[in-house]
């Protein structure tokens, strides 16, 4: 991105930030803003949240603690256009062969070049993530260690968001500023910023609780030795949690503007990396050819 494009990028995104939503953090006890083009939902979003005593204040900490120095973000891979069992949903569909090589692909590239990982690797419990994740680990030596945790349901999808299938219908596969920033229909915007905001926060939440329940001992690593986090789920949703945590984690701009306008592929995602706070592109490189 030019430095022109990235300068419109944020004068525009404090022209969209609708400055009421900044009070809204202070009624929730959080102290930390999504970016601009992403604020966090009205205080109603927060009612399933309600009994967590831990803030998104921990989120650094937390990853210091566990020894995570990266956080990889990862889309599934391609899948059967339709579910192979009886009454199956989108839910139910599963990874291609196609896919199978795609995950394949990115365990052998660069996932290959972020071990070593932590322990636990979670993945929606769709299906197709799961797989992905697997064929992943498969191709990692030594990763026998690691656990493919599913119970954070929250990264399936933002569908029970107010307008989610209309506003994926008018999309769909495209960046997040498709969907925060539609210019031709106020509303749209407002509820895309609302749905993917409230997604966001509850999906860091449920992974921020997972990481503090987990008891596993951390790897025996040098002092200087971090690991790599797996987060495996979905589309344009995966790139709001990234935007989410890039922004409490105080990454620079230029990587939340990458997460913005990056439209992510199959099998491939973005690596946040906690110690340098940015944000870079796990890629493919058969990529172009599909």
């Amino acid at each position: 991105m030019t430095a022109t494009a990235t300068s419109v990028f944020r004068r525009t995104s404090h022209l969209l930030f609708n400055r009421t939503y900044m009070s809204t953090l202070s009624a929730v006890d959080h102290k930390v803003s999504l970016h601009p083009w992403l604020p966090p939902p009205p205080p109603s979003s927060y009612n399933n949240m309600a009994s967590n005593s831990h803030t998104l204040d921990l989120v650094q900490p937390t990853l210091v603690e566990k020894g995570i120095g990266r956080i990889a973000f990862l889309r599934h891979a391609n899948t059967l256009p339709k579910p192979v069992v009886e009454n199956g949903t989108d839910f139910d569909r599963q990874v291609s062969p196609k896919g199978q090589e795609q995950a394949k692909e990115a365990g052998q590239t660069f996932a290959r070049d972020l071990t070593p990982f932590y322990s636990k690797m979670f993945a929606s419990p769709s299906p197709r993530t799961v797989e992905t994740a697997k064929i992943v680990l498969e191709t990692i030596p030594n990763h026998d260690g690691i656990e493919i945790d599913t119970s954070l349901y929250e990264l399936y999808d933002m569908s029970a968001q107010p307008g989610s299938g209309r506003l994926f219908e008018k999309h769909g596969y495209a960046p997040l500023q498709t969907y925060v920033n539609d210019g031709t229909n106020k509303q749209d915007c407002v509820d895309a910023r609302i749905g993917f905001g409230t997604y966001s926060h509850t999906c860091i939440h449920a992974l921020l609780n997972a990481l503090l329940a987990d008891t596993s001992a951390p790897p025996s690593l040098n002092s200087d030795t971090t690991t790599t986090l797996w987060v495996v789920g979905h589309a344009m949703y995966l790139p709001s949690i990234v935007l989410g945590l890039a922004t409490l984690l105080d990454c620079d701009e230029e990587s939340k503007d990458l997460v913005l306008a990056t439209n992510t592929k199959e099998a491939e995602g973005y690596l946040l990396d906690v110690e340098h706070k940015n944000v870079r592109l796990l890629q493919r490189p058969s990529t172009s050819s599909e």
